[in-house]
């Protein structure tokens, strides 16, 4: 019987998750893959899949996803079966979600428990991204207010949040996320 305890990939410790067993490192590069896949389908850009976003990791083009809206037509056509027309498709696609509204943003970062609906309620009573970026654990009870939401799911976000303040500052550098009147 094999116990496997660490990431194969990058190492982390992995922790159980219900019937799975988890890494928790965001930049363990495995789950860098599956959140720029979770984060082009939820956003519904067709023309980044599985092979392309493995292509754009291995080369270190893309070490996270605001990465992916710092890609040059240059680099895009180094890669293999990646025409002109390809990479045009592909630039395409990411300048049309450079601009968005908070829940549809709130959605694609791919939160744990959080999908579209929580997202949207939660945008709603958030409403900013830089009211986001503020959210702490002192927000608990004006998170539970919202209907559906429990003290685990509004922890789940305040904590995803964190885990991934970096990433979402970067990326309110580069994207326009527009407030949920």
């Amino acid at each position: 019987e094999i116990k496997i305890t660490n990431c194969p990939e990058c190492e982390t410790v992995l922790r159980l998750d219900g019937a799975f067993l988890r890494c928790s490192n965001l930049s363990c590069p495995s789950r860098l893959t599956r959140s720029i896949l979770y984060w082009c389908r939820a956003l519904e850009m067709d023309g980044i899949g599985e092979k392309l976003v493995e292509q754009l990791c291995d080369a270190g083009m893309v070490a996270n996803i605001p990465d992916l809206y710092r890609l040059q037509m240059e680099q895009l056509v180094e890669l293999e079966r990646m025409a002109e027309k390809s990479a045009t498709n592909v630039l395409n696609q990411l300048d049309a979600t450079r601009e968005m509204p908070l829940d549809v943003f709130l959605s694609a970062l791919g939160l744990p428990g959080i999908g579209p609906e929580l997202a949207t309620a939660f945008a709603g009573e958030i409403c900013t991204i830089e009211a986001m970026q503020a959210l702490e654990n002192s927000d608990i009870e004006r998170l539970v207010a919202i209907e559906g939401v429990g003290e685990t799911v509004a922890l789940s976000l305040i904590s995803g949040i964190q885990d991934r303040a970096e990433m979402i500052e970067d990326f309110s550098q580069i994207l326009t996320i527009n407030e949920v009147a």
